[in-house]
């Protein structure tokens, strides 16, 4: 069987069969159009047997071919949690930061002065640098309990729950 490249038209298909027999002598050719051609999801009814040949399957299909990207809904609701969301994430990281920078300072003024304070010893030495590292993880973890994130769970049951209602 010969037929065209897949492509995103529908109304266009072009092939043609060759039927052969063990011998591989050709028994029938015929050419193929568009009326012996089903699309992908194309339900046959009233027939009590049908000789079927797939030629175009996965992303070759004329259905997949054709499907555009999709655009998600959401709510200005959603849309505006999304935001204050974004926001707090924002500002969390920020204070993480200055926080850091400001222990950073702690460290470098104090670190050598007050060595009781500090996780260092003498079997494990321990650099400000390495512990201004730990403590901007410290911080974000401390300043984590303040985004909402289980806002957006408990929206999201909640039109689970009342989408049938409606």
């Amino acid at each position: 069987m010969n037929t065209i490249p897949a492509t995103k038209e529908l109304y266009t298909f072009e092939g043609k069969i060759d039927m052969k027999d063990e011998n591989g002598e050709q028994i029938e050719a015929s050419d193929l159009t568009l009326q012996q051609f089903l699309h992908k999801g194309a339900i046959i009814k009233n027939s009590e047997r049908i000789l079927a040949l797939v030629t175009y399957t996965g992303v070759q299909s004329k259905l997949i071919l054709n499907l555009g990207s999709y655009h998600f809904k959401m709510s200005r609701l959603e849309k505006k949690l999304n935001y204050v969301l974004v926001f707090n994430v924002l500002v969390m990281f920020l204070l993480a930061t200055v926080l850091t920078l400001c222990n950073h300072s702690f460290n470098k003024a104090y670190f050598n002065e007050y060595t009781y304070i500090f996780e260092s010893n003498e079997a494990n030495p321990v650099t400000a640098r390495e512990l201004t590292f730990k403590v901007f993880f410290s911080f974000y973890l401390i300043l984590n309990s303040y985004v909402p994130l289980d806002l957006v769970l408990c929206l999201e049951i909640a039109k689970m729950l009342y989408t049938p209602f409606m």
